[in-house]
């Protein structure tokens, strides 16, 4: 069966050490992925993260086999289906609140919100017709590819509209309550093996 592969490791968790609290993660270039994040606990720790439950959520959602329905009267193309999709995705992304800048970066806050994201991503795509009625197997192919550029994308946008677009303003959503200045070297915040396998079951 197709893997959607979130995070890949090599080995299973073995160990209950943590990062030392001065290890530095500068995100500059990848803040939009949480494969960075892969890397970095794979080259820090050689450890496998299990995230079988959350791709499961992902595949009951692409499985079902028609579009979910919009309440429109007007007949809409495949391209007004994924942006009326998208539409809801990102009011579940916008900040409701304010917004924390850190300058330690929490692991388990992010991945919180990514996987959030995915849902949310998995779910604005059943509006899509043509998307809906493909095979399974296509639907997960085509959402591995899709995940990391809609992300990049989406983080961006919603960045810009919460920041303004002040071309000096360098500043992006990490979730609907942080955020982090990109040309600022961010701490990565110490954990546990454990609490961070709890923290994506």
């Amino acid at each position: 069966m197709q893997q959607l592969n979130f995070i890949d490791m090599d080995q299973d968790i073995e160990c209950n050490s943590s990062l030392p609290s001065d290890t530095n993660l500068n995100l500059i270039e990848s803040a939009d992925d949480v494969d960075l994040l892969s890397t970095v606990i794979q080259e820090k720790l050689n450890i496998k993260i299990e995230v079988q439950p959350l791709e499961q959520v992902i595949k009951n959602i692409l499985a079902q086999p028609r579009a979910t329905p919009i309440n429109s009267e007007a007949r809409l193309n495949c391209l007004q289906q994924l942006s009326y999709g998208f539409s809801i995705a990102l009011k579940s992304f916008e900040p409701k609140g304010p917004v924390e800048l850190i300058t330690e970066f929490d692991l388990f806050l992010y991945l919180k919100g990514y996987e959030k994201y995915v849902v949310e991503l998995a779910k604005s795509l059943m509006y899509c017709k043509q998307f809906a009625e493909l095979p399974l197997a296509d639907k997960l192919i085509l959402f591995k590819y899709i995940r990391p550029i809609i992300y990049n994308i989406e983080r961006h946008y919603t960045s810009i509209v919460y920041f303004g677009t002040n071309m000096d303003d360098l500043r992006m959503l990490l979730d609907d309550t942080t955020a982090i200045d990109v040309l600022t070297t961010i701490r990565l915040k110490a954990f546990k093996i454990e609490d961070l396998t709890e923290t994506l079951r």
